[in-house]
């Protein structure tokens, strides 16, 4: 009501006077309303928008100071953070005029989201703001997020931001004493001061181009959230083909994984047994492993709309209009079946569920924008995935996906106790207690997943099944820089081939084999060129005894 009786009250002063002088003051007033009425509390958030970065881009981030690791660049994001709250609730507690809200809103909130996505994508990742990360920030959930932090946080953030706090309380009650000194007649001239200052910074913000220091483009960031497609089902291209169902196996499945690097599978040479299970169906002449499988893109999103079909990322086509191997499934005579293990929704909506949707029957053991909570009390566990598909097991002619939570961050989180096998004594090699902690624990997750995925595949042993498993994209496990892990840095190439590097295999049933001698043959000659899931479309095609009508 107080907002509603100012706003009506300066609209009255309009009418009153001289509109356009009235209007300028309205606006003079609202713009520079912090430099007169607390210029402390604006010094303080000025020094927040403009020193803390300009430290991280210049000095903290090419070295120039001191060595500074991840972690004390993380929690130096996270003293940003508290310094926004801080600013925010003096503003509310200080201010209960319109003005002051109409500035929060309009000014210091959408910079200061600015700024943290700039601090945490150039901290972190060391990477510009793109369309993927447009994606992955509007599909994430609250769960994600706290994974996030959970991630990349660490004890140490106590006492950063403990200090944090105190700098800016400080600060905010010393520079509050220059409201005593400045003269009635200094106050006209320190808004148009103001007008011109904060006029000139937005403009900059809002248009410059990215460059090493700035990357605050707010425009190119709103541009490419926009591009950020998630409501569109798939449709079905209507593409002519051929196929030959008495040729194709009863059952194919498809086991995405998550997260997982080839460079920490035993099965590619790592040198701690991480996949034991699959080493012995390997050790059978069962499961076939592809020598050097790459992943066409960095983060879940941008994967699926590749592997899912026949999409190459041309830019005169959406991802969704072309022919995917669900709908070559469909078609060929397949029901279709989906079992997942992540979050159905995020906070705009999850492109993978809709990809979900397109299928027969659909089943997520998470709930909502919480589908993977409470982990380490074997809830929402991969393994849990493993009776949902022995039920679904029937006799009718299917292909199934099985999108598994995998080696998702928080690592720690996606192994039961029991899988706590590797320590960080068995890292004694690796330079820093951070590296030992992560990678112990990444190499449980990849050791929890030989069990998980060796289950599934042994569901379908007495019966003409093909089961092809692979990960949705790797980590930069250290692999490029010694205080980094996570998706791949997209301006660093080696880390960038890093992540890229993923693991992917195909078992087949005794009777599979028996069926079909042929198609083992080119899945086995397949396995042994380099491949990337990008052709998933085609690989499974060719399994199912399917292909486009004209390429024959």
């Amino acid at each position: 009501m107080e907002f509603a009786g100012g706003i009506a009250g300066k609209l009255r002063e309009l009418k009153a006077g001289p509109r356009l002088t009235r209007a300028l003051n309205l606006l003079l007033e609202t713009v520079s309303a912090p430099v007169v009425k607390a210029p402390g509390l604006f010094a303080a958030m000025a020094l927040m928008l403009t020193a803390v970065p300009w430290v991280h881009y210049v000095w903290i981030k090419p070295g120039k100071v001191l060595p500074v690791t991840a972690t004390e660049q993380m929690l130096s994001v996270a003293a940003v953070l508290v310094w926004a709250a801080l600013a925010v609730y003096l503003l509310i507690r200080k201010w209960k005029r319109p003005v002051a809200c109409t500035w929060l809103v309009l000014c210091f909130i959408p910079l200061t989201a600015n700024w943290l996505i700039d601090l945490v994508l150039m901290v972190v990742y060391e990477r510009f703001f793109t369309a993927d990360i447009a994606a992955v920030i509007l599909a994430s959930n609250p769960d994600e997020a706290g994974n996030f932090v959970s991630a990349y946080g660490s004890n140490e953030a106590l006492l950063y931001l403990v200090g944090s706090v105190v700098l800016f309380v400080g600060s905010y009650f010393a520079l509050s004493s220059l409201r005593k000194v400045i003269p009635g007649s200094m106050h006209r001239p320190l808004r148009v001061l103001a007008v011109v200052l904060m006029a000139t910074a937005a403009y900059f913000m809002a248009t410059m181009p990215d460059t090493d220091v700035t990357k605050t483009n707010i425009c190119g960031k709103i541009d490419e959230f926009t591009k950020y497609d998630s409501g569109h089902e798939i449709v079905p291209s209507g593409v002519p083909i051929v196929t030959d169902s008495s040729a194709a196996p009863q059952k194919i499945v498809v086991i995405v994984g998550e997260s997982l690097s080839r460079s920490h599978c035993s099965l590619y040479g790592y040198e701690k047994q991480t996949q034991p299970l699959l080493e012995k169906l390997v050790a059978d002449s069962s499961l076939v492993v592809f020598d050097n499988p790459t992943a066409p893109a960095l983060h879940t999103m941008s994967a699926f709309k590749h592997f899912i079909g026949t999409w190459d990322g041309e830019a005169d086509r959406n991802w969704y209009e072309c022919p995917t191997f669900l709908e070559m499934a469909r078609r060929s005579g397949y029901r279709l079946s989906w079992l997942s293990n992540q979050s159905p929704k995020g906070f705009y909506d999850n492109p993978v569920t809709k990809i979900a949707e397109f299928c027969d029957r659909m089943e997520f053991t998470g709930d909502g924008m919480n589908g993977s909570t409470c982990m380490r009390m074997n809830c929402g566990l991969d393994s849990l995935l493993i009776p949902m598909a022995q039920k679904w097991n029937d006799k009718a002619k299917d292909l199934s996906v099985i999108h598994l939570m995998g080696s998702h961050v928080a690592y720690h989180l996606r192994y039961p106790d029991s899988y706590d096998r590797f320590g960080m004594s068995d890292y004694a090699d690796r330079p820093t207690k951070r590296q030992r902690s992560v990678l112990s624990c990444y190499d449980n997750t990849v050791l929890y997943n030989d069990m998980v995925v060796s289950s599934l595949m042994k569901l379908y042993d007495s019966q003409d099944a093909v089961v092809v498993y692979f990960s949705d994209h790797a980590q930069d496990m250290f692999e490029v820089d010694e205080n980094y892990f996570g998706h791949g840095r997209d301006n660093v190439p080696a880390s960038m081939a890093a992540a890229a590097a993923i693991p992917m295999m195909v078992y087949m049933t005794p009777e599979f084999r028996r069926r079909h001698p042929d198609t083992e043959a080119r899945i086995r000659q397949a396995a042994a060129t380099p491949f990337n899931t990008t052709d998933l479309t085609l690989l499974l095609m060719d399994i199912m005894h399917t292909s486009f009508a004209d390429k024959n």
